[in-house]
């Protein structure tokens, strides 16, 4: 599968053996943070998130974001439906879930404080999405670390990840690997190197249903260093093997286990 941005924006299909195209589905502004489970992709495009059958194109359902919003990344995650979408309109950002059987809204949590979310990944019964707000004339970049309630939005815990000395943190997207969370992040520096790194998250999850702000382990384990340039343009990107961590940062693929 895979994206075309023009005039209307497409997702094709395209076969692996003959690169000819199976079918495609048309709409603008389209994500390129598209999501396959089972026989749907699922995608943004025109306000909208859609479920498209991975057979043929068409359409299963279609929810809409609300007044000017754009997607961003897309969760397929059993039987609900995690996406982020922003309105340049309204100034807001949201992380929907949508019940992924009917196309029905489940629930919507706002971003507050002109915090953006940057990435998500969940398991079972939580929600893990990286936040990031912006640097100004006057401050820094923060991020953290959230866990969001699968079945309300509820936050459940937060992680506030600590800036280096004139430095503003970023944060990727990140994955589940096991009871960890790995998220890359990037620390830009005033007059100096940027730094790569990624952090590990442990988790320790409760039994039976999670409580809003239930005390349960969600410290840092470790941080560790991938390198150090004059300039990155994004967090690294991180992927995970059988028993290798695969990290890439300023072209550079690492390979760590």
């Amino acid at each position: 599968f895979g994206i075309s941005k023009n005039k209307i924006d497409g997702l094709y299909a395209v076969d692996p053996e003959t690169g000819e195209i199976e079918w495609e589905f048309r709409s603008s502004d389209i994500s390129g943070l598209f999501a396959v489970q089972g026989d749907s992709v699922y995608t943004g495009g025109g306000g909208n998130i859609h479920r498209i059958s991975k057979v043929d194109g068409s359409e299963i359902w279609s929810v809409p974001m609300g007044y000017g919003y754009k997607s961003g990344q897309i969760v397929a995650n059993g039987e609900t439906i995690y996406a982020t979408g922003k309105s340049n309109q309204e100034k807001e950002e949201k992380i929907f879930a949508i019940d992924d059987s009917c196309g029905q809204m489940e629930w919507s949590v706002v971003s507050k404080d002109e915090k953006s979310w940057m990435g998500m990944a969940a398991n079972p019964e939580e929600l893990y999405v990286s936040v990031q707000r912006e640097g100004t004339k006057n401050a820094y970049g923060t991020a953290e670390m959230i866990a969001l309630d699968r079945k309300g939005g509820s936050r459940l815990w937060t992680i506030k990840l600590e800036n280096m000395r004139y430095a503003s943190v970023e944060l990727g997207n990140p994955i589940i690997v096991g009871d960890e969370i790995y998220v890359g992040g990037l620390q830009r520096r005033a007059n100096r190197s940027d730094i790569a790194y990624f952090n590990v998250i442990g988790l320790d999850l409760p039994e039976g249903t999670p409580v809003p702000g239930q005390a349960h382990r969600r410290e840092i384990d470790k941080t560790i260093k991938i390198s150090e340039e004059p300039m990155y343009v994004s967090p690294p990107s991180i992927v995970a093997g059988k028993d290798t961590i695969y990290t890439l940062a300023g072209g550079v693929i690492t390979a760590m286990r």
